[in-house]
C-alpha cells in the first residue's frame, strides 16, 4: 500500500538530518581542539619543566633542579630530548657523583639509538656534550665496589696518592669525604666510580686503571671499621703517604702566594685527552681540524681529527705553580711564566670564582697571535689560525663566590684543547706552523676584580695521544 509524503514531515525530516550534522561537526571539531591541545601541552609542559630546572640550577637549588628536570624527562618530548638527559646528569655531576652521572648520559645514548625521533640540539650541541663528559669519566674513573662491615663506620679507601687534578680531587672528597671514614648504608654494597690511580684498603694494594666503567670490570674492596688497630694502621699509612707525596696528598694546600717550581718526576701529571694523537720518537704529533676558517663561528665545541706527524720536540721542565693569581697580579703572573717558560708545549690548569654576572678572564700569546678566553655571558672562544666560540651554559658557573670552575688548556705545539668542568671543546688549529722556538710572552687577563685564579699549574706535556674514539 502507497502512503502519501507529506511536504511538512519532508521539511521535517531534512532539518532534523541538517541539525544532526551540525553537532556531529561541532563534536568532531571539540574533539580534535582536545587532541591538538593534548598534543601542545606536552611539549609546554617539557619546556617549562626544563627551563625551571636550569632557573634552580643556575641558583644552586640542586634539589629543585633535580626535581624539575626529573619531571622534563619524564614527557615523550623529554625523554627524546638530548638536553633534558645532560641537564639531570649535570645535577648529579654538580654533586660530584660520577656513577649517577654516567649512568644518565649512559641511558641517553641508549635512547637515542632506539628513538624513532631525538632532539640533540641545535648544531647537535647537547650530544656533542654527553659524548664529551662520557670521554671524560671514562679517561679519569674506574668502577668499584665498597662493602661495608659490620660497624656504624668503615675507614676509606687511601689515594697514593691523590690525584693532583683540583677537580678529581672534589669527586674524591665527595665520594670518600674528608673526615677518613665513610658512612655505612643500610643497604650495604655501595657501587661507586672514583678518580683512577692506587689506592690502600688496610694493608691491601689496589690499582685502577682508567675505563673500568662497566660493572663486570667493577673491583669489590672489602672496608675495615672505624676502630681500634684498624684506625691506628690506617693513620700510619696516611702518615707514610704523606711523608712520600707532601701533605697535598691528602688535600691541596699550598704554603705560598708565590711562583713555586716542582719536579714533574713522582708526580701524577692530568691524563692527556684520548681522543688525540701521541708523541712517538721524541716527537709530538699534532692534529689536523676540521673548523670554519677565521672569521666565521662555529657554534659546536668538539672537532673532529685526524693524526698529523709535527716536527716539535717534547721537552721536559719543572712546573711552575700559583697559589692564587687576582686581577691586580696578572701582569706580574704573566711576566714570570714568560720568563720561565720555555718548552714548545704546556699543560695548563687552574681553579677560577667568578661571584659576578659580567666575569670575564682569559690566556693570549702575543708572541704567536692566539688567544684562549671566558667572554661575561659563559661564551668559550679560542682565537688564532682557526677559531671557536661556544656558549658555555650550564658548565659555567658565575654569581658565587663558592662555586668553582676548573679549567684545563692543552697546547701541543700547533693545537688547542679546552675542557671547562669535565666538557672538552676543540681541537683548535691555532697556528699554521709548530713553534720554532721556546720562549714567548703570557698575558693574563681578568677582567673582574672580585674573580679569583687558584692552583694554576704550568707543566710539561709531551702531546694529544690515541687518534680513536
Amino acid at each position: 500500500m502507497l502512503t502519501r509524503t507529506h511536504p511538512e514531515g519532508l521539511v521535517r525530516f531534512l532539518l532534523l538530518v541538517w541539525v544532526g550534522g551540525v553537532l556531529l561537526h561541532g563534536a568532531s571539531a571539540v574533539a580534535g581542539e582536545k587532541m591538538s591541545s593534548q598534543k601542545a601541552k606536552e611539549p609546554a609542559e617539557y619546556l617549562y619543566a626544563l627551563r625551571l630546572g636550569w632557573s634552580f640550577f643556575d641558583a644552586g637549588n640542586l634539589s629543585g633542579a633535580l626535581e624539575a628536570f626529573e619531571e622534563a624527562l619524564a614527557t615523550e618530548e623529554g625523554r627524546h630530548a638530548a638536553e633534558a638527559h645532560y641537564a639531570l646528569s649535570a645535577v648529579w655531576w654538580q654533586r660530584r657523583n660520577a656513577f649517577a652521572a654516567h649512568s644518565r648520559l649512559a641511558e641517553a645514548l641508549r635512547v637515542r639509538e632506539e628513538a624513532w625521533a631525538w632532539n640533540s640540539g641545535v648544531d647537535n650541541e647537547w650530544d656533542r656534550r654527553i659524548e664529551s663528559r662520557l670521554r671524560y669519566i671514562s679517561r679519569n674513573f674506574s668502577s668499584v665496589r665498597l662493602r661495608p662491615p659490620q660497624a656504624p663506620r668503615a675507614l676509606a679507601p687511601l689515594p697514593d696518592p691523590a690525584p693532583r687534578d683540583p677537580l678529581l680531587r672534589s669527586f674524591l672528597e665527595a665520594t670518600l669525604g674528608e673526615s677518613g671514614t665513610v658512612p655505612v648504608l643500610a643497604d650495604g654494597v655501595q657501587h661507586v666510580f672514583l678518580p683512577s690511580g692506587s689506592y690502600w684498603v688496610g694493608n691491601e694494594s689496589y690499582t685502577l686503571e682508567p675505563g673500568e666503567l662497566a660493572p663486570g670490570q667493577a673491583q669489590s674492596w672489602d672496608l675495615l671499621p672505624d676502630r681500634g688497630r684498624f684506625r691506628r694502621a690506617h693513620r700510619e699509612r696516611l702518615a707514610a703517604i704523606e711523608a712520600e707525596h707532601g701533605a697535598s696528598s691528602r688535600k691541596s694546600k699550598h704554603s705560598a702566594r708565590s711562583a713555586r717550581t716542582t719536579s714533574p718526576e713522582g708526580s701524577r701529571r692530568a691524563p692527556p685527552p684520548s681522543r688525540l694523537p701521541t708523541s712517538q720518537g721524541g716527537a709530538v704529533q699534532s692534529v689536523v681540524v676540521e673548523l670554519r676558517p677565521m672569521g666565521e663561528d662555529t657554534s659546536g665545541g668538539l672537532a673532529e681529527s685526524d693524526p698529523e706527524r709535527s716536527p716539535v720536540a717534547f721537552v721536559s721542565q719543572p712546573a711552575i705553580e700559583f697559589e692564587v693569581v687576582r686581577s691586580y697580579m696578572a701582569e706580574s703572573v704573566s711576566e714570570e711564566i714568560g720568563q720561565r717558560w720555555r718548552a714548545p708545549t704546556f699543560h695548563l690548569q687552574y681553579v677560577i670564582s667568578c661571584p659576578s654576572l659580567d666575569s670575564e678572564h682569559g690566556f693570549s700569546f702575543p708572541d704567536h697571535d692566539f688567544y684562549v678566553r671566558v667572554d661575561p655571558g659563559g661564551s668559550l672562544r679560542v682565537r688564532g689560525a682557526e677559531q671557536l666560540t661556544v656558549q658555555l651554559r650550564s658548565d659555567w658557573q658565575v654569581g658565587d663566590q663558592h662555586v668553582l670552575n676548573y679549567v684545563d688548556i692543552w697546547f701541543d705545539g700547533t693545537h688547542v684543547l679546552v675542557a671547562v668542568n669535565g666538557v672538552e671543546f676543540g681541537p683548535v688549529r691555532v697556528l699554521d706552523q709548530p713553534l720554532d722556538r721556546r720562549d714567548g710572552r703570557w698575558s693574563i687577563r681578568i677582567g673582574d676584580s672580585k674573580a679569583r685564579i687558584s692552583h694554576l699549574r704550568v707543566e710539561s706535556w709531551a702531546g694529544f695521544r690515541g687518534s680513536g674514539p
